[in-house]
């Protein structure tokens, strides 16, 4: 993704960026691997996409619930505290609540 923006090509490696972290998405969520779903999150974060990781944050919480794992629990915890931290200071930096990259 950097080296397609520093070549001109943003946003066609933007779009494939966020297609590869889709399938990494689904494949960390189907081998039920928490850790995988928060580092998808953090890779669409880097994107600046809101909603997505917002999203991984619901699987990985309902994953760690399913699998009644205290400790993944406390790290989808830990995660979304940090998110919604960012978040806030993105709102209070620009004023239009959208992340900046």
């Amino acid at each position: 993704r950097r080296l397609g923006g520093l070549a001109g090509f943003g946003r066609a490696s933007e779009a494939k960026a966020r297609q590869i972290y889709l399938a990494a998405l689904f494949r960390a969520r189907q081998e039920g691997s928490i850790d995988g779903v928060l580092r998808v999150a953090e890779a669409f974060a880097d994107l600046g996409d809101r909603e997505i990781v917002d999203r991984c944050i619901a699987i990985a919480r309902t994953m760690a619930v399913q699998a009644r794992d205290a400790r993944a629990e406390h790290r989808v915890r830990v995660f979304a505290e940090r998110w919604a931290a960012h978040k806030l200071e993105v709102e209070k930096q620009n004023g239009s609540g959208k992340v900046a990259r």
